[in-house]
């Protein structure tokens, strides 16, 4: 793994960006049918060496693809491919198609990588280093003991790869739990009668001009300070011992990253933020469904990452809807003078 030292020797960043995503084609299900991944590699997939007694699966079946397992009449487990149930791509913007094997409790009894287009092969490192990552997952099970945020993988991620492995990595937790979800593994019985969901929305009317204060106390502008002491003591309380062995370097309370982030597609708040030339510009570039965030940056260690620099991909910003996750790429931001706001 990378020091935060070689990272914090970047120069002090003051950058703003404008980061667009699309919300509604990202989250939304994969149709099962006959075009689904673990259809195309079901065929070729050695069901043997992964549930030595099954016999025979089903035919993908589900809004996420899956297809069971079963000795004769009685089922085994799961097996998907985890495109088909999360969005996994990594530098090469293509899909990253790994098999998953799940038993009846929620264990993964079988990962493996099934194709790629990534550059990882073409910088040195051999996929045997990249199949034993994956083989780390194997054992876990994320519907018993469900990770805490930040959680480190089982395996140590190999530098070179560090996007590559973090999104395979993320795609497998995240589908087991998604697929366990879907098949009803690890839940207790519905109640009889379910609560009626409370539904909110944004209210469009509302054209509020804000100061940059007033909209961090309420809430629309989140802010994240870490000092260097805070990121030494995090290495330490997180059982990072190799990074605990290597502090950041520099005054404790000197700011190793203040972090801001906004939703500047809700017309009061990005009004505020861009102004209202920029804000009717973003408006007309927006798609039905797409959403733009506001993310502001300074201090010792860079929000943009290395897997920025290397292959356009900012592998240190990740949204995270319940168990849907994506990353942004370049292609995804615009870069931006200043805010607008007073303050």
């Amino acid at each position: 793994m990378t020091s935060l030292n070689r990272l914090a020797r970047h120069v002090q960043l003051r950058t703003i960006w404008l980061l667009l995503f699309l919300l509604a084609a990202c989250l939304s299900s994969t149709s099962a049918h006959s075009t689904s991944r673990i259809a195309h590699f079901l065929p070729d997939i050695a069901l043997n060496e992964i549930f030595p007694t099954a016999t025979h699966t089903s035919e993908p079946a589900g809004s996420l693809p899956v297809a069971k397992v079963f000795k004769d009449q009685e089922q085994l487990g799961y097996v998907y491919v985890t495109t088909d149930i999360v969005n996994t791509r990594g530098y090469s913007s293509f899909p990253i198609d790994t098999l998953v094997a799940m038993s009846m409790d929620g264990s993964i009894v079988a990962a493996k990588l099934l194709e790629h287009h990534e550059p990882i092969v073409l910088i040195g490192i051999p996929e045997s280093r990249v199949e034993a990552f994956i083989q780390g997952y194997i054992g876990q099970n994320y519907i018993k003991n469900r990770p805490k945020p930040g959680a480190p993988p089982p395996v140590d991620i190999i530098s070179g790869a560090t996007v590559t492995l973090m999104v395979v990595g993320d795609s497998i937790m995240r589908s087991s739990q998604l697929v366990a979800r879907q098949e009803g593994i690890g839940q207790p019985a519905a109640p009889a009668t379910a609560p009626v969901a409370v539904k909110r929305s944004i209210d469009t009317s509302n054209h509020t001009i804000s100061s940059w204060d007033e909209l961090l106390q309420s809430g629309a502008i989140q802010r994240l300070h870490v000092s260097v002491a805070d990121i030494n003591q995090a290495f330490i309380d997180n059982g990072r011992t190799e990074a605990a062995a290597h502090p950041q370097e520099g005054d404790p309370q000197d700011t190793f990253i203040d972090l801001y982030a906004a939703l500047v597609s809700v017309p009061s708040i990005g009004q505020s933020l861009l102004g209202e030339a920029d804000y009717n510009y973003l408006q007309q570039e927006l798609k039905p469904g797409q959403q733009a965030m506001l993310v502001v940056g300074n201090g010792l260690y860079s929000f943009k990452g290395s897997g920025y620099v290397r292959g356009g991909i900012f592998d240190r910003i990740e949204i995270i809807q319940d168990l849907d996750s994506f990353h942004f790429t370049d292609l995804d931001h615009q870069r931006l003078p200043g805010v607008k706001a007073a303050g």
